[in-house]
């Protein structure tokens, strides 16, 4: 039986996905859109001792037509190498990336920067927040963009495993299936996502160590090596 991907398909992820021969059903359970308010993200970005964060590639997309023109010399933090990727493709210079949002927050002050801006969607994890606020740091979360949830139509589908990408994707997908799946194997992308599912009752989880979906097919191939 095939995979459920709870997010919308990409190129790229097409193309690992059939470069692997996984069978994938993609399901997304949210919309995205960007929501990004030009004179706010302008004078944010003109800050040359403000440091940026990004933790997701949405969030680069949503400013894809600023950042060049603003980047200076500023310390640019990432979580995931996509995101390093698609910044250093761009001709911006990545500081340092993380394999997720505790380490990045965790090595903030190890950066020269006044202050900092957290450019996110409306949803987002705490921990840079969280740490900023507990070590005095100056912190600025810049949404550039929202989500609105879909319906999903399982009703014709047959999978073996759910693949989740973030922690509210599984709540929402738990909501909206009334809990149906609990007994599915659930990949999740994180400890954090991984920590989610534990709290909704998933029976059994499996944590990729790499943020991404290249992750979690070699952990999904490991695991399925022998079947």
């Amino acid at each position: 039986m095939s995979a459920l991907l709870l997010k919308e398909a990409s190129q790229r992820d097409l193309e690992l996905i059939n470069r692997h021969r996984i069978p994938a059903i993609f399901a997304p359970v949210f919309d995205y859109f960007t929501c990004v308010k030009h004179d706010r993200i302008t004078s944010r970005l003109s800050v040359e001792s403000s440091g940026w964060i990004f933790t997701s590639k949405r969030a680069l997309s949503a400013l894809n037509p600023y950042l060049r023109e603003f980047h200076k010399n500023q310390a640019v933090l990432t979580v995931g190498q996509g995101c390093a990727d698609w910044l250093s493709a761009k001709g911006i210079p990545v500081t340092a990336c993380f394999p997720n949002a505790f380490e990045l927050a965790a090595a903030m002050q190890s950066f020269q920067a006044d202050s900092w801006n957290y450019f996110c969607g409306a949803i987002r994890r705490p921990e840079v927040r969280n740490y900023c606020t507990s070590h005095g740091l100056v912190l600025f979360e810049e949404v550039v963009y929202d989500c609105r949830p879909l319906t999903l139509d399982l009703s014709r589908c047959h999978f073996s495993s759910i693949w989740a990408f973030s922690s509210e994707t599984i709540k929402a997908f738990t909501s909206q299936t009334k809990s149906r799946y609990l007994d599915v194997p659930i990949y999740c992308i994180g400890p954090t996502t991984a920590a989610t599912g534990r709290a909704l009752d998933f029976k059994h989880i499996i944590t990729s160590t790499s943020p991404d979906l290249s992750g979690m097919i070699r952990l999904y191939q490991q695991l399925n090596a022998n079947l």
